[in-house]
């Protein structure tokens, strides 16, 4: 007996028990036993290969979970299958960790240099929006400082 014969076979059963039910609420009512396991067996899904590219800069820059079953914003379930969003301990994408901790490092480099150069600057020549502008940039690059620490710590915790 088919997935379709046994939610056909349980919607006429719902209908018997509840007679103001219409067939089509009876049908997704079967159809929803079914997909939660009470209608028998449910067929386990079959493992696809991996596809797709990936972006190795983007990548290397975010933690990714493994594929398997996601929720979506609205709720609604998927099984995600995409190359680009596999962990891999010890590298992401090919990368090794190694590399990947010198690229954090030269990014924690460049974000104090340009700190560096805020600090020496003079305010006293400049508008209160360009003030402004400075403070937010200044904000901007301590961000960027920590957040690429952040990064070598975790990345450290995968050698």
């Amino acid at each position: 007996m088919n997935a379709l014969q046994k939610i056909g076979k349980r919607a006429k059963q719902l209908r018997q028990v509840n007679k103001k039910l219409s067939q089509t609420e009876a049908i997704k009512k079967a159809a929803a036993e079914y997909r939660a396991g009470k209608l028998g067996k449910v067929p386990a899904k079959k493992a696809v290969k991996q596809y797709g590219t990936s972006d190795k800069k983007r990548d290397s820059e975010r933690s990714a979970r493994p594929p398997g079953p996601r929720k979506s914003k609205t709720g609604r379930k998927y099984f995600e299958r995409r190359k680009n969003r596999s962990d891999v301990k010890g590298k992401v994408t090919g990368i090794p960790i190694t590399r990947q901790i010198q690229a954090e490092l030269d990014q924690v480099k460049i974000a104090e240099k340009m700190l560096m150069g805020y600090a020496s600057l003079k305010t006293a020549g400049l508008t209160s929006s360009q003030r402004a502008q400075l403070k937010r940039d200044k904000a901007y690059w301590m961000k960027v400082k920590q957040a690429h620490k952040k990064n070598i710590s975790n990345l450290k915790t995968l050698l």
